[in-house]
């Protein structure tokens, strides 16, 4: 498979969010990882992610930013949580 998706996550607590980079890097199917900041200004990036940052996680800015970075199918996640283990990416061309 060719298409890989971008993964736009909230940047929390540094060391759960490089989990969770870590989970995600792990699958195949997962292109581009944006780290969405609505705290902090001035955030480092993370293991080769982009921050975005937004003023929220749940705004019309922030859906106007991931959606100027969207070059592929996407994960837009609000969750705050390393614990992706068990999560599996499915990618379904429609």
């Amino acid at each position: 498979m060719s298409q890989r998706i971008n993964c736009f996550i909230p940047y929390g607590d540094e060391t759960q969010t490089k989990e969770t980079i870590l989970n995600l890097k792990k699958d195949a199917l997962v292109g581009k990882i944006y780290l969405l900041n609505a705290g902090e200004k001035g955030r480092c990036a993370l293991e080769g992610c982009e921050v975005v940052d937004v003023p929220s996680l749940k705004n019309t800015e922030a859906m106007k930013k991931i959606a100027e970075r969207a070059d592929a199918d996407l994960l837009f996640s609000t969750q705050r949580s390393p614990n992706w283990s068990g999560f599996t990416l499915h990618w379904r061309e429609w």
